[in-house]
């Protein structure tokens, strides 16, 4: 069966992080890539990051621009689907992988991330749910609102620069002469939902994601 576990309970195996530290170093050699601000982040609490979404590089360079300490607590919801694949399954099953139905009920996927988020944990999530094809970010989903007005958990804006140029939506990734696209990853300041919105006014979940992406773009 390729059933994989709604989440990981005991810290990220060796081949994860250092699978990660290789595609970092890899990233700077061959695309530059750079990050700010992760040094600025605490480590301990709750924290959900929220990057734009352009390549399935984002996801790897956003995790490796963070200190060990944090990334060992920080989680990513990722497809069920993905686990069918015997190689991906093995990888995996050795990172901080939730695992959710596509297509199910996003309950399911709200639920795993709110657990998290209770913990102490960290959570890794893309709030436009899926890659934008083009310049502009995408909608942010209510779903980000929804896990910091049911945790408290703080919101850090994660703006991701490169990866549509590298590794485009329906195309391959380019391996050489890549320098030039100027890869980055930029974290934004934590924030909690009481201090976004006018003074006075009830953030709604949508209105907490739309301020969310308005901090993303604000980022370089």
């Amino acid at each position: 069966s390729a059933e994989a576990p709604a989440m990981r309970t005991r810290p990220p195996g060796v081949i994860y992080q250092w699978g990660l530290f290789l595609i970092h170093q890899l990233s700077r050699m061959f695309y530059g890539l750079r990050a700010r601000g992760h040094q600025l982040l605490p480590e301990k609490g709750g924290l959900i990051f929220c990057p734009n979404h352009e390549s399935y590089l984002d996801a790897v360079w956003v995790l490796s621009s963070l200190s060990r300490a944090i990334r060992r607590r920080t989680y990513v919801i990722g497809k069920r689907e993905l686990f069918r694949n015997p190689i991906l399954k093995f990888l995996l099953s050795r990172a901080n992988v939730i695992a959710v139905e596509r297509e199910g009920d996003v309950r399911e996927a709200l639920s795993a991330a709110e657990g998290v988020l209770r913990e102490g944990k960290n959570l890794l999530i893309f709030p436009e749910g899926t890659r934008s094809r083009s310049e502009n970010i995408g909608r942010f989903r209510s779903g980000v609102g929804e896990l910091m007005l049911r945790t408290d958990a703080k919101a850090v804006p994660v703006r991701v620069r490169g990866g549509r140029a590298i590794w485009p939506v329906g195309g391959i990734p380019k391996l050489l002469f890549a320098r030039h696209f100027n890869a980055s990853v930029s974290f934004g300041t934590p924030v909690a939902m009481a201090e976004m919105g006018a003074r006075g006014t009830q953030l709604t979940p949508d209105l907490a994601a739309l301020e969310i992406r308005q901090r993303v773009e604000a980022l370089g």
